[in-house]
């Protein structure tokens, strides 16, 4: 096959090449995909499937169809052909496909899918689950594939809490696949989290990929039974690794093309994070042992240090991509502190995180970090972020202003006072505004909200519930 872009001929294989024109987006490439179909292995039409639902068009729409309900398409062909169908259906015809879907869920879950409570659906299926062996779990693609309001809030609790395990992961990474090509930044948060906190199950070795074969004389690849629905085993170390470099893969992307659903899966994904997740900094040194003043001593050399959020890969590619403080090193599973810079010291001037423009360019996301995070570092990116997004800023109203000096942080409690500076009209205090400086974790806000009562004490005092609540203050 030509190259799709140069017409020279590729050294790619073909299914690369498919894939390549659907994340290039190349509309052209379309009615060559359709006629690839059928042409090579169930690999070859799973790459045209997704390719389709980037690049395609409603001429695309017949061919993913009849894909997709083949009975001679593997489970893996037919799922990602739904998912392009999808992507190109419109909104009607998207409602009709996954309202079929209803169909094939157990009898004791259709009624409850398309006319019940969630938390009636969420029991029912919690019931279900816990009498099913490996086959009915199953029920968790389609449910994925149904997403109406229903079905989706009893599928996120699983998702935040299910362990990964059989018979549940095999079910939970086809999910995953799905929400990453649907850029369902919700459920692809939840993923990028879990894969950071859940520890392997096991790892995976040479030894248990090959066995002695007696009559060949030589190892041979036994049947890997990992692969087998009914495994005992999941969600191994290369697994784990593999998804959490998968989950950067694709947020890269995103950004390196300027994507905004870059800045709405990132916002999920910190929103993730608390200061719950805090780890233990912690401090490694190489040493030698000298003969110095008639004793061995131990010197130690070469320290280096890992702060508190170190092992959360995906976490620090978002905040620190081009940080002058921390960074990955090859090979390496955790960010470590840079020689310059030790845990605790003071944070540099300069902006750290990836892909700057695109958080510019989308202010409001950084605000809503400021108001759902409970995370300390999401805190302090987001404001500083911010700082140079001055036409959004100077648009933020005293309610909001509010908020933002209530937070417990005081690196948002200051940013508030700021604006709170800017904003404040001596002919018309905003009384909440300066209860709410009075409150704030920032002494300088303080002292200045009480040099404000003073100034206007002739205001203030008229109003005696004002009063009151300041004194409790």
């Amino acid at each position: 096959m030509q190259d799709l872009r140069n017409n020279q001929p590729s050294k790619w294989k073909l299914e690369r090449v498919i894939w390549r024109a659907g994340e290039l987006k190349i509309s052209e490439a379309a009615p060559v995909l359709l006629k690839l179909i059928g042409t090579g292995t169930p690999m070859r039409d799973y790459c045209i499937a997704w390719a389709l639902g980037y690049c395609g068009d409603q001429d695309a729409i017949s061919a993913l169809i009849k894909l997709y309900q083949s009975a001679s398409s593997p489970e893996f062909v037919s799922r990602i052909a739904f998912e392009a169908l999808l992507k190109l259906a419109d909104a009607q015809t998207k409602a009709a496909l996954q309202a079929q879907m209803i169909d094939f869920l157990p009898l004791e879950l259709q009624n409850l899918a398309q006319a019940g409570s969630a938390e009636a659906f969420a029991t029912e299926l919690r019931a279900y689950l816990q009498r099913s062996d490996y086959k009915g779990f199953a029920v968790l693609d389609r449910i994925y594939q149904i997403d109406n309001q229903y079905v989706r809030p009893a599928l996120i609790e699983i998702l935040r809490n299910a362990p990964f395990k059989p018979n549940y992961f095999q079910r939970l990474r086809h999910i995953f696949k799905m929400a990453e090509y649907r850029h369902d930044s919700e459920v692809f948060g939840i993923f990028a989290y879990r894969l950071e906190k859940e520890r392997h199950m096991f790892r995976r070795q040479w030894w248990q990929m090959y066995k002695w074969d007696s009559t060949t004389r030589s190892y041979v690849k036994r049947q890997d039974y990992l692969n087998s629905p009914d495994s005992n085993r999941a969600y191994s170390d290369k697994t784990r690794e593999y998804l959490r470099r998968r989950v950067w893969r694709t947020l890269k992307q995103l950004g390196e093309e300027g994507d905004l659903e870059y800045v709405n899966i990132a916002v999920d994904i910190l929103l993730q994070y608390s200061d719950q997740d805090a780890q233990r900094v912690w401090q490694s040194a190489s040493h030698r042992w000298e003969y110095l003043n008639a004793s061995w001593t131990k010197i130690e050399y070469n320290h280096k240090w890992w702060d508190a959020y170190a092992g959360y890969s995906t976490f620090n590619h978002i905040l620190y991509e081009n940080s002058p403080r921390y960074e990955l090193k090859p090979n390496s599973k955790a960010w470590r502190c840079r020689e310059n810079y030790k845990p605790g010291d003071a944070e540099p001037t300069t902006r750290e995180e990836a892909f700057p423009q695109l958080w510019e360019q989308h202010p409001q996301a950084l605000l809503q970090l400021l108001f759902q995070s409970k995370c300390r570092p999401v805190h302090h990116f987001a404001v500083k972020a911010l700082r140079v997004c001055d036409r959004f800023v100077s648009s933020i109203k005293i309610d909001t202003i509010i908020g933002l000096v209530n937070k417990p942080y005081e690196v948002t409690a200051q940013f508030g006072f700021q604006l709170a500076q800017l904003n404040y009209n001596p002919a018309s205090p905003n009384k909440d505004l300066i209860l709410a400086l009075v409150n704030c974790l920032s002494e300088q806000a303080r002292t200045q909200a009480y040099q404000w009562v003073e100034q206007q004490r002739e205001f203030f005092l008229e109003d005696s519930n004002f009063i009151t609540a300041l004194v409790i203050s």
